[in-house]
């Protein structure tokens, strides 16, 4: 298949500009997840994949430094042809500009002669990707579309006051979406849940809560547990309330053993609230917002992982957090809430919180930073085995494939 892959990743060369340029939060897991769909695609399709790309990143001048995008030809693997596309990089503009250039190329495309059947993966209910993959339908009915769905876009702003303003065009935006969605063949969506918001009805789709990169776990082998007596809990990712920061904060601050320490790592709402008890509190080590290779060394280093967000919000439904999958990959043992969107299969490999309560996150902190070592050590491992095993992106690509072939025939 001549497939072609339409998404926000970041060229590798062009990552530490992308960090620097940035002014909030840095889209890693969403760049991490579509790395290891192009790679595991690369590996199961009978060509490399070529890349259609418009990077994610925030708008100018509050989010990002620069205000104009330029378009390059780029190379991921030998023998890809891959696209940087340019745009302007300002609210109100951005989704237009980006529509106009992806349609712009998309279209030469579909255009082109070639004996092997033409498919499109777009990652994302992103208006100016679903816009570009009609054009290319317009011009040739037979290509094959899939659409990758990580989130909905009303659950995008999650945490975020968007005001009258973003909420008036946001409900324009998912009405554009709703009508581009009919050119949409088939779907990989995060959560079973998914499928009726979408109203997908008899298309076909898979469910792919998640994917693993096997080159990462390499740099988790080894053991970095010791007898010793300090207990190290980690959080990474947005720092928005919604998610639960807080909770693990007023959790952390119930328990008074001076052997525990709280690392957090981010950017968002709580920041300042998180400054503010770390001054209080020495236990608390905050370090801001750190590029993605920080995040893995320090989840190598804590005792435990834990995700926050609690299974109250709507949205949860929608959800398996990238972060749960990094933090089993890691082979660090994982605690977490579970979610609606978190399949049972997991509950032999996640400490799952028993009480939505800031105690009740207090109490499974200390039980399982109470365990031995070994006991944790164990856990981890039996953690990190099954999704490398199961969700690897070899075997994710492959269902991706499959699903694929089968409208083919």
């Amino acid at each position: 298949m001549d497939i072609l892959f339409i998404g926000g990743v970041f060229p590798k060369d062009k990552e530490k500009q992308i960090f620097n340029d940035s002014k909030g939060n840095v889209q890693f897991a969403a760049n991490a997840l579509q790395w290891n769909i192009i790679r595991g695609l690369d590996k199961c399709n009978d060509t490399n994949i070529n890349i259609l790309n418009s990077t994610f990143i925030g708008s100018y001048p509050k989010n990002y430094k620069e205000v104009i995008i330029k378009s390059y030809k780029w190379h991921h693997a030998e023998g890809a042809e891959d696209n940087n596309i340019g745009f302007i990089n300002i609210d109100g503009i951005k989704h237009l500009s980006r529509a106009r250039r992806l349609s712009t190329f998309i279209k030469k495309w579909a255009k082109t002669d070639n004996l092997k059947q033409k498919v499109i993966v777009a990652y994302s209910v992103h208006t100016p990707f679903l816009y570009a993959t009609k054009k290319a339908k317009d011009i040739n009915p037979d290509i094959i579309t899939c659409l990758i769905v990580p989130d909905l876009p009303q659950y995008m702003k999650i945490g975020e006051s968007p005001g009258k303003i973003y909420s008036f065009f946001k409900s324009i935006d998912c009405k554009i979406i709703n009508s581009l969605l009919k050119y949409i063949d088939s779907y990989v969506l995060l959560t079973k849940y998914m499928a009726e918001v979408l109203n997908i009805k008899e298309k076909p789709y898979i469910v792919m809560e998640g994917i693993v990169n096997k080159k990462e776990s390499l740099q988790s082998c080894v053991d970095p547990m010791t007898s010793s007596k300090i207990k190290s809990i980690l959080y990474t990712g947005t720092l928005n309330k919604k998610y639960g920061i807080s909770t693990l904060l007023e959790a952390f601050s119930l328990i008074k053993n001076d052997n525990y320490r709280l690392w957090i790592c981010g950017e968002g709402e709580a920041t300042d609230d998180i400054i503010k008890m770390s001054a209080l509190d020495p236990r608390i080590k905050f370090f801001g917002r750190v590029n993605r290779d920080k995040a893995l060394q320090l989840q190598n280093k804590s005792t435990i992982v834990i995700n926050p967000r609690n299974p109250e919000e709507e949205f949860t439904k929608f959800s398996f957090p990238s972060k749960n999958m990094e933090y089993l990959l890691s082979g660090r043992p994982t605690i977490a809430y579970k979610l609606l969107g978190i399949p049972d299969e997991y509950e032999k490999y996640i400490f799952f919180i028993d009480k939505n309560t800031v105690q009740g996150m207090a109490e499974k902190i200390v039980e399982v930073c109470e365990k031995s070592s070994q006991e944790l050590f164990i856990f981890g491992k039996k953690a990190q085995k099954y999704v490398l095993e199961e969700k690897n992106n070899i075997k994710q690509a492959r269902r991706i494939i499959k699903m694929l072939e089968e409208i083919r025939s």
